[in-house]
């Protein structure tokens, strides 16, 4: 829990479960309790030192218990912090209460199914550790850019390309995007520089309406042994680009290749799997057991 809490870094954590039993069982009840030894031990730097050569220790800002009335338990009062979680995302054509039953239905080895639910939704919710909210969940926290060192001009650059989008013409938008990329290449904030060109790069995909893939035609082979590898590229929105480089295993193109759009560029390279490459194995085989450990 402290190293999930380092590397992903949330200002807020809430529980599910209460520390004192009402919860149900046994591994209900110490979720609670490791998240809230877990705010204290991810702020210290003297707990888990080991994980400080990939991460940083982090404060998050709150633990928060979502109370519940449920059979003959209700852990819900007048006074607790109150939420409703019940809006519509016009962005996503969907209640939150449908997304959460959408994602409540996958849970498919306990067989759960869930009706979807729309319209007002009501959540309780106490603090256990931190500061108490007094109108958000997120009260306290900064939510902006504002938090990133070095990121002044960030919020501008992205309304700029907000206001110019053209939903027919997304392709627009990709020298825009790739400044952007460019900008936030700068940042010193590792964490933050990381999360924002992952989610630049699918941006920046899915408005140049790019499609590349790279396959074998066979499900297995040896080491020592080949396997034929496809590619294949297609421009469906933009002409006029250009393919540079293709890179997979010791393959390394320089292409220099122009795009027509929609018609799909293809090629194929035969790449030599080295002698000494291990076969494909399950964890629990690649690796040694640790005494007393349980799959």
């Amino acid at each position: 829990m402290v190293w999930i809490i380092r590397r992903f870094q949330p200002d807020v954590v809430i529980t599910r479960f209460p520390v004192t039993g009402e919860g149900g069982h046994g591994h209900h009840t110490s979720s609670a309790i490791l998240a809230n030894e877990a705010y204290e031990a991810a702020a210290d730097p003297k707990r888990f030192p080991e994980q400080l050569k990939y991460v940083k220790p982090w404060q998050v800002k709150r633990v928060m218990w979502n109370t519940f009335n449920f059979g003959t338990v209700n852990t819900i009062k007048d006074d607790q912090f109150r939420i409703d979680v019940g809006g519509y995302n016009p962005s996503l054509g969907a209640s939150y209460g449908e997304i959460a039953a959408s994602s409540r239905s996958q849970h498919k080895s306990q067989g759960f199914g869930m009706p979807a639910s729309r319209g007002e939704s009501l959540e309780w919710f106490t603090t256990t550790k931190g500061t108490a909210p007094v109108n958000h969940l997120m009260d306290g926290v900064q939510t902006g850019w504002e938090r990133v060192e070095n990121a002044k001009d960030i919020p501008t650059m992205v309304d700029a390309i907000e206001k110019n989008f053209d939903p027919i013409h997304p392709e627009k938008s990709v020298p825009a995007l790739v400044q952007l990329y460019n900008r936030i290449r700068l940042l010193p904030d590792q964490y933050w520089k990381k999360q924002k060109l992952s989610e630049l790069t699918e941006l920046l995909l899915q408005c140049s309406g790019l499609y590349a893939e790279a396959f074998v035609r066979v499900p297995a082979a040896a080491p020592a042994d080949s396997l034929q590898m496809q590619f294949s590229l297609i421009s469906r929105l933009a002409p006029g680009w250009t393919l540079e480089k293709v890179s997979v295993a010791e393959y390394n193109s320089e292409l220099a290749r122009k795009l027509e759009i929609n018609k799909p560029a293809e090629w194929s390279y035969k790449i030599k799997i080295p002698a000494s490459q291990p076969f494909t194995q399950p964890y629990w085989l690649a690796n040694q057991w640790k005494k007393g450990r349980l799959l």
